[in-house]
């Protein structure tokens, strides 16, 4: 495990019942070059790695992001214990087109351990447009 897996977990763990410890900030690089930075939900670790997993809509801007360049930062921060965490790393766009057997089983769990007001999500409007 990565040095920062345990005192992640610890603190994912003591701030469960706090909703923000679900949320990460996530910061990718447009094609022009410019920082892009969102909230995302933290779905858990992609197992057995420290990867960590979020979803994305393929009609936003992340995948586009990510094909340019795919180093990007998250940042945690947990204001009950002041923590702050720091992770950088590449990003995987596991879509239609990935040909891992192990990571294309993820995508199908993640899938089908989401809400279906989550997976509602996915028929609204493309991403930016009104509903």
């Amino acid at each position: 495990m990565a040095p920062w897996r345990s005192p992640l977990s610890r603190a994912l763990h003591l701030n469960r019942i706090f909703a923000y410890a679900r949320y990460v900030q996530l910061a990718t690089v447009r094609p022009d070059g410019r920082p892009a930075n969102r909230t995302v939900v933290f779905r858990g670790f992609l197992d057995p790695t420290n990867q960590l997993k979020f979803i994305t809509d393929t009609r936003s801007a992340k995948p586009e992001q990510i094909a340019h360049q795919t180093w990007a930062e998250v940042c945690w921060y947990f204001p009950k214990s002041r923590e702050q965490f720091r992770l950088l790393g590449p990003l995987t766009l596991i879509d239609g087109t990935c040909v891992e057997a192990n990571l294309l089983q993820a995508r199908q769990q993640q899938w089908q351990s989401l809400s279906d007001a989550a997976r509602l999500q996915f028929a609204w409007p493309d991403p930016g447009q009104p509903r």
